[in-house]
Parts: C-alpha cells; structure tokens; sequence
C-alpha cells in the first residue's frame, strides 16, 4: 500500500538522519581527558608547607597524558608556587604552578614531556612560604595507590585529572576504548566484536522499526 511504503519511507529518513546526527556529534565532541584516579576532591587530603612534598603512588596510566590538574586549597590567600614532579621508568617529567592562584580551584600543570601508559608516581613540592592544601578524598577512594607527604603515608587520596596533550573526539576514541575492553572477554572475543555490536545497533534498530511498522500496517 502507498501509505505503508510512504511511512517506512519516512521512518528510514528519520532514522538515517538520527545516525548521521549521532556521528556529527561524535566527531565534533572533544575529549581532553586521558584519565583520573577516580578520587572525589572533597577534602584536604595532603597540607604542604615550605619545601614539603606530598607524592601520589603508584598510578597507572591508562593512556598518555601531557597534563595534569588538582584542586588547591590556600587559606584565602594567593598560592605559593609549586613544582611537579612525575616518575615513570625512563625520563621522568616535570612541570610547574605559578604563585598567585586562587583558592579553592582546579590548577592545570602542563608537564614538559608526555607521560606514557605505565606505572607513575606523582609529588608536589611547594617551593613559596606559605602552606597549600591538595584536595581529594578518604584512602579507599583509589584502591591501589596512596598519598603520602614527606614519605608519610596519610589516609586519604590526592584528586588527579591527567588530559591528553591534544583534543580527540569521541569518535576517535572508541577503537582504543574497544582493544581495552576486549582484555576483559573470553580470548575469542576480541575488537572485532564490539565492531560488528555498533553496526549491528546501528543497521538493526532502522530495520526492526521499518518491519514493525509494515507489520502494523498490514494488520
């Protein structure tokens, strides 16, 4: 019947211009963030005077990074300058803060060179005169690591957000996103699978609306 041709017609217009709109935004969505401990910067979880270091160990990257972010607590004043440090098993990376951030914020420290996916360790010195405190949460927050300041271990977790030297889109992430969950999988089930999953979601659901919608036509 013309009606029923006419409305799978305009359900396959719908459902391509759906897709064609979800790969638009994937692409243009930018992603910064490589990964973060998965601590909650709720508290003060390392305070820092004049050359005290307070270090996060160990840490795995999961992905490269060129940068890293923490929450800073000054007491109402502006903040002393700090020196980063990361140590990884070649050339360690470095950067630094300059004094007179605000309290209270996020501080982003672009590191000198990229951090790779591997074990790290990460210290903040406070190289000013006055004390800085780092945000983050209670030591189960991050399992696997801990915070210590001037080789003490403390019962909390420093909060850290490491971004990618470079914005990537969504798009651009899944095939990594994919290869890593694959190691979760039985050994037959590898990248490709998730593969043939998204084109099978994305071919299948226009194709399963088109044959209810003739079906309810016909009844």
């Amino acid at each position: 019947m013309p009606s029923a041709r006419s409305g799978i017609v305009a359900l396959a217009a719908v459902a391509a211009c759906a897709v064609v709109g979800l790969l638009a935004v994937a692409l243009t969505d930018d992603r910064d963030l490589a990964f973060t401990l998965g601590v909650q910067a709720s508290q003060p979880a390392a305070v820092i005077g004049r050359g005290d270091a307070a270090c996060q160990f160990p840490i795995d990257a999961s992905a490269k990074a060129r940068s890293v972010k923490v929450k800073v607590g000054t007491y109402g004043r502006p903040g002393p300058p700090l020196e980063f440090r990361v140590s990884t098993s070649g050339e360690p990376a470095a950067g630094a803060l300059p004094a007179g951030y605000r309290d209270l914020t996020w501080q982003e420290v672009r590191l000198d060179r990229e951090v790779a996916d591997e074990r790290i360790a990460v210290c903040v010195l406070n190289r000013g005169d006055r004390r800085v405190a780092l945000f983050g949460g209670p030591a189960l927050a991050a399992r696997a690591s801990a915070a210590y300041v001037n080789r003490r271990e403390q019962p909390t977790d420093i909060a850290m957000v490491f971004e990618r030297g470079d914005s990537r889109s969504a798009l651009s992430l899944l095939p990594t996103a994919f290869e890593r969950a694959a190691l979760w999988h039985p050994g037959w089930a590898g990248e490709w699978l998730f593969w043939v999953l998204l084109a099978a979601v994305v071919a299948g659901i226009p194709v399963l609306l088109a044959a209810a919608l003739a079906r309810a036509f016909r009844g």
